[in-house]
């Protein structure tokens, strides 16, 4: 049984999540109680970890939601009909750029084709290509579809 686990969201321990907890200290001065509410409830918070699992054999998927190592998870249900899986360069923040720029902020979206109208089911973004690539290779052979790259103007199929 091939089951490849998604996360689509981690929350990590970052600076928006220290300066939260700075906060926390000097509340501690007015409310010590508060204070331990809002430190308990930021260090749960940067523990929770969200995602699908696909289920290649079966061809099914289902939700999962995690906190502090304990996981949750939601009822199996089938697959949508995909077609194949497409790896796609998104350019960010930028207003007047051909896609041939090589010069701009992008990220590499991770897609179920689902028909042939061309609408698509995100799975999850990466920042480097390569990363992409090898990520849809290892859910194209898991579940047995075809992995389109569309990083570059010059489409190929690597599966």
């Amino acid at each position: 049984m091939t089951t490849i686990k998604i996360i689509e969201e981690k929350k990590h321990f970052s600076l928006t999540v220290f300066f939260y907890l700075l906060c926390c200290f000097f509340i501690a001065f007015i409310s010590l109680n508060l204070a331990l509410v809002l430190t308990l409830f930021i260090l749960l918070y940067t523990t929770i970890v969200t995602g699908i699992e696909l289920e290649g054999n079966e061809r099914r998927q289902r939700s999962f939601f995690s906190i502090l190592g304990y996981t949750l998870h939601f009822k199996w249900k089938s697959l949508p009909d995909v077609k194949y899986i497409t790896v796609v360069r998104r350019l960010r923040g930028c207003v007047n750029c051909s896609e041939n720029s090589n010069n701009v902020e992008a990220t590499f979206n991770v897609n179920f084709a689902l028909n042939s109208t061309q609408r698509y089911r995100k799975l999850k973004s990466f920042e480097e290509a390569n990363t992409a690539l090898e990520y849809a290779l290892k859910i194209g052979e898991a579940l047995n579809y075809k992995v389109l790259d569309y990083t570059t103007p010059n489409r190929k199929w690597l599966r």
